[in-house]
Order: C-alpha cells, then structure tokens, then sequence
C-alpha cells in the first residue's frame, strides 16, 4: 500500500492478484501476477528436481518513474532458499526490467515465499506483499505402482507418519472427465494406481510420488528424495485424504497439499 499522503488503492489489484496466484498454483506455468496503475508483474516458472527458476517481468505502466525500486524475497529461510541478483533502481515509464528467481527447497514447508516489492513515484511510496504460487507439491515427481507393490511399501512404513484429512468434494470420481479428482491429482505430479483402491467397501485412488530437497543426508552425503504415499477415498460426496511419508512433519504437510486440490 502507498504512504506519503496517497490513498489506500482499491480492492481491484488484490482481487486480480489473488485469482493470478490461484491460476499459477493450478499448474498454469506463466502468467501475469499482479496489476495496478503503476505497475505489471509477469510470472514464469520452471521446477527441475528441488529446484525453481522464476522469471519476473516488471513493467512500469504509469506516467512517472518509479524510483528506489526494490524486491526482496521473505517468508522462505530455513525451508526454503532463495536467490534474488541485483536490480535497476529504476524503472522509467513504459519500460521493463527482469530478474531471474532461483529457490531451493530444503525441507517441507506450510507457507509460500513471498516477495515484497517497494518503489516511489510522485512522492509516494508503494510496497506490496505478493505471495509466489511455489507450492510443496512443485517438488515432487509421480511414480506410478501396481497395486500389490503399492500395499507393500504403504505397509512398509509405519502407521504413525501418517496424516489424515476429511473434506467434501465436488469433483467427478470418472477419470475421463475434466474436472475430475484424477485429473487434479496429475496436475500436482502424483501417479495414479492402476488398480482403484477398495477398503471395506469404500473405493478410492491410490497414488505415490517422490519428494525432491536440496538437503543432504548426514550418513550418505546424497541428497534426501522421500517417498510419499497416499490414500484418496471416496465416500458420497465425502472425500478422506491419507498420507505416509518417512516422517510425520511431511505427511501432514503433504495431507493438507492434497485435501486443497480434491476439498471443494
């Protein structure tokens, strides 16, 4: 928000903000982020293993320039890490300039990162909190298990790292449709079973994936890729949520990931 005697800018840009961050969060891999009448933020992003690449495009569409520009980026240490190169100070109107935002993410996290950017123009000085669409789910990569293999690594770890939500969803349980509890599970990179799961009449969908970090284990030196299973059953409109990873500070994290997409 502006201070120096400028009012407070209305609910607009939050809203366009909001539904921008929503879009990129579904899977949608470029896009504008944020919009008011000073300033554009466009959004790129590239996830590889633990690591993200962030292309920011900011472009100055006001009348002024906007001086003593800066963007740092906050809510991230230690979970994750992140490099921000220098910038220009300025943007002069009608032109643009680009930073490329390398993260790592080193260990579970609840809360995306957040990059604040400060500027002044006419006097007035602007800053803006912009949440970056970088979810836990970007890290991980599907892996896909026949049934029998699948029952066998989920018995294999140990009932108390599992984490359990119940929601309702609205979604349609016919793979082929398109706004299908399938079709959501994909987009964050889990592997679906091919074998439906069925537990005490109840079907469901079995999916697995991997957990990519950029930390290290203190006993092999390799960098720790955690297996993640889960358990998405179908009750009604009634959707329960399972998840067992090696630890339970991930599975709950992990949990709460997956009842967001399937919860509506």
């Amino acid at each position: 928000k502006p201070s120096g005697g400028e009012p407070p800018p209305d609910e607009t840009a939050l809203v366009y903000m909001r539904g921008c961050f929503k879009a990129l969060l579904a899977g949608t891999i470029q896009g504008p982020l944020f919009k008011n009448e000073l300033l554009d933020l466009y959004y790129r992003h590239e996830f590889r293993g633990s690591q993200a690449r962030v292309t920011l495009i900011y472009k100055n569409v006001g009348a002024a320039a906007l001086g003593g520009f800066d963007a740092i980026l906050v809510k991230s240490a230690p979970m994750i890490r992140g490099h921000l190169p220098k910038h220009a100070d300025s943007i002069a109107p009608g032109a643009s300039q680009t930073q490329m935002l390398v993260v790592e993410m080193m260990q579970p996290y609840q809360e995306s990162p957040e990059l604040i950017i400060s500027f002044n123009c006419e006097g007035a000085t602007y800053k803006y909190p912009i949440p970056l669409p970088i979810n836990l789910t970007h890290f991980v990569a599907p892996v896909v298990l026949k049934q029998e293999h699948f029952q066998a690594r989920w018995e294999a770890m140990s009932a108390t790292n599992e984490a359990s939500l119940t929601g309702t969803s609205k979604l349609s349980t016919d793979a082929s449709a398109f706004n299908s509890i399938q079709g959501k599970l994909r987009t964050i990179k889990f592997g679906l079973g091919n074998d439906a799961l069925d537990e005490d009449g109840v079907s469901g969908i079995c999916c697995a994936a991997v957990l990519h970090s950029r930390t290290k284990s203190k006993t092999t030196g390799e960098r720790v890729i955690m297996g993640v299973m889960a358990k998405v059953a179908l009750n009604g409109k009634e959707v329960t949520v399972k998840v067992r990873t090696p630890t339970p500070s991930a599975a709950a994290l992990l949990c709460q990931a997956l009842i967001k997409q399937v919860d509506s």
